[in-house]
């Protein structure tokens, strides 16, 4: 257990200072000032402090030598990347438990913690998939479209009940040859919402609505109390001077360090890479999502068609 003392964190473009208790990996309380703690207590007032990032990799499954797959570990850490997002190409329904427990023993060797997702031909997505995903705690898939004709044959309603008590996040995905690309993401992003479905795109960099949807927010992507430990350390772009008084200050135009390499790289309390040195522990963990979309945005369920928004109400806890 130990105490981050006094970290300056940048939050809705403005700068305030936090206390951060780490216990077992989690983080387990948060204050503006803890003054009177007398146990172990990491100073890190001239630091900048964030939570670890999540990003998509399609490269590391692909790779059988074990130092290239820490090579490519070691890329991530360096853009201050914690948890993967790993997709398994499925080319048969009846194949996926076998592909599913193949991708688990090799990323067992990870030191990153990872999340584990499907691609498939659209001609294979159908309810019996999506039940095997829930049985699996797969929370992503990747469809990979080519014409207009294949959405208009698909069983959308009953994609829709079978998405009911696990809502599958469906992740379009064309072929670069496609044409009319725009045109297909609108109207698989219609249907979709037509239908209750849960769909996003996936950047390289997850983003909040992403870890929202796909149910592993606030466990990774934030540093809230339960949230694992997993944080960046920046040093500073300049001096942030912060008052007792006003523990706020307006933001300024040097203040995004999402393009920086951080210093320090912490996973669920394990040192991973100080300065140029990366420290792989083959630690990594799989999270298995349990339910997807527990938490999403108001905004979201405000966009939800009326007769799933009941559902989604009791997703959301509301």
């Amino acid at each position: 257990m130990y105490l981050l003392t006094d970290a300056l964190r940048i939050k809705n473009q403005q700068v305030c200072r936090q206390s951060i208790l780490i216990s077992e990996g989690k983080v387990t309380y948060i204050r503006d000032r803890m003054p009177y703690w007398r146990k172990w207590r990491v100073n890190v007032s001239n630091l900048v402090l964030a939570p670890g990032k999540i990003g998509t990799d399609h490269r590391i499954l692909q790779e059988t030598n074990l130092r290239k797959r820490q090579l490519i570990e070691e890329e991530w850490l360096k853009q201050g990347v914690t948890t993967l997002s790993v997709f398994i190409e499925v080319k048969s329904e009846r194949s996926l438990p076998v592909v599913y427990e193949a991708a688990c023993s090799m990323m067992k060797q990870s030191s990153l913690d990872y999340i584990l997702g499907i691609t498939i031909p659209i001609r294979l997505l159908n309810p019996s998939l999506l039940r095997t995903c829930k049985r699996l705690h797969i929370p992503l898939i990747q469809v990979v479209i080519e014409t207009d004709e294949q959405l208009d044959r698909l069983p959308w309603s009953r994609f829709a009940d079978a998405c009911v008590t696990y809502p599958v996040v469906l992740i379009p995905t064309l072929p670069t040859n496609t044409n009319y690309k725009d045109g297909l993401v609108l109207t698989w992003k219609n249907r979709c919402s037509s239908f209750g479905l849960s769909t996003a795109s996936l950047p390289r960099i997850w983003t909040k609505e992403l870890l929202q949807k796909s149910g592993i927010y606030p466990l990774k992507g934030e540093l809230l109390v339960g949230s694992d430990a997993d944080y960046l350390l920046y040093h500073q772009h300049t001096h942030h001077y912060m008052s007792r008084q006003a523990r706020m200050v307006a933001a300024n135009a040097d203040l995004d360090y999402d393009r920086d390499e951080p210093a320090v790289v912490i996973q669920r309390g394990h040192i991973l890479k100080v300065n140029d040195e990366c420290m792989l522990n083959e630690r990594g963990e799989q999270i298995l999502v349990k339910k997807p979309k527990r938490l999403c945005s108001l905004d979201y369920a405000s966009s939800c068609p009326d007769q799933r928004l009941g559902l989604l109400n009791t997703f959301i806890g509301v």
